[in-house]
C-alpha cells in the first residue's frame, strides 16, 4: 500500500480536477436535459400529491427531495434515483456524518 494511501483524503490536484464536469457532463448536457426535466416533474408529483387530493407541502423539504432525485438520476439512472431504500440509506448516512462532525 504505501504511505501516500494512508493520508487523510485526496491531494490538492485531485480536489481541483474538474475534468469530469468539463469533459463529460458539459458535452452531454443536451442529452441529460430531458431526463432531468422528467425527474423534476416526477419529483413534484411525488411531493405535492395528486390533482384529486392535495397535500401540505414543506417547500424546503420538497426542494431538497427533488434535487436529490435529479442528482441521482444524472449520475446513477432512473431505477436507482427512484429507489426509496437508497434515499433512506442516504439520509441515515448523512445523519451519521453530521453527528460525527459534532464529535
Amino acid at each position: 500500500m504505501g504511505l501516500p494511501y494512508l493520508s487523510l483524503g485526496p491531494d490538492s490536484t485531485a480536489i481541483h480536477d474538474f475534468s469530469v464536469v468539463t469533459r463529460d457532463l458539459t458535452r452531454r448536457a443536451s442529452k441529460l436535459s430531458e431526463r432531468v426535466s422528467q425527474e423534476i416533474v416526477a419529483g413534484i408529483e411525488g411531493t405535492s400529491g395528486s390533482a384529486e387530493k392535495w397535500d401540505n407541502v414543506q417547500p424546503a423539504k420538497a426542494t431538497a427531495a427533488i434535487a436529490e432525485r435529479v442528482v441521482l438520476r444524472v449520475f446513477f439512472g432512473e431505477q436507482v434515483c427512484r429507489d426509496p431504500g437508497l434515499h433512506e440509506s442516504m439520509h441515515k448516512w448523512e445523519m451519521a456524518l453530521g453527528m460525527l462532525g459534532l464529535i
